[in-house]
């Protein structure tokens, strides 16, 4: 991301300074690829951070498996804009659970895009 000014001046036919305004903004870039980056800490206990880079507009899916395969927690399910994203996790399955210590698969599926991560939970 970057900080920007900027500024606007309206001048009058005769050279004359109307008005002026001058705004900050924070722009966030936009990465060129798809991403899913190795969560953080890992292992961890019981939190852990996962960031994932979408370049356009569209629907996500990511996902943590069991080692059995089984849908453990859905993170993000659905429409998200083009940028840089982060979430955490705390372990937490879907019936609000704490899940076990053990071997997890991070999933993500964007577009034509899908990855996988392992992830160890340690207690």
């Amino acid at each position: 991301g970057a900080d920007v000014k900027v500024s606007f001046r309206a001048v009058g036919r005769d050279g004359e300074i109307i008005s002026q305004v001058t705004k900050d903004f924070h722009v966030e870039g936009i990465p060129e690829s798809y991403a899913l980056h190795q969560n953080y800490p890992n292992p961890f206990n019981p939190v852990t951070k996962i960031e994932y880079d979408i370049p356009g507009d569209g629907n996500v899916s990511l996902i943590i498996f069991d080692i059995m395969g089984r849908q453990v927690k859905a993170l993000v399910s659905g429409f998200q804009s083009a940028g840089y994203h982060e979430i955490i996790w705390n372990g937490i399955n879907e019936q609000q659970e704490q899940v076990g210590a053990g071997m997890y698969f991070l999933y993500i599926k964007s577009g034509s895009f899908n990855d996988v991560k392992k992830m160890i939970l340690l207690k």
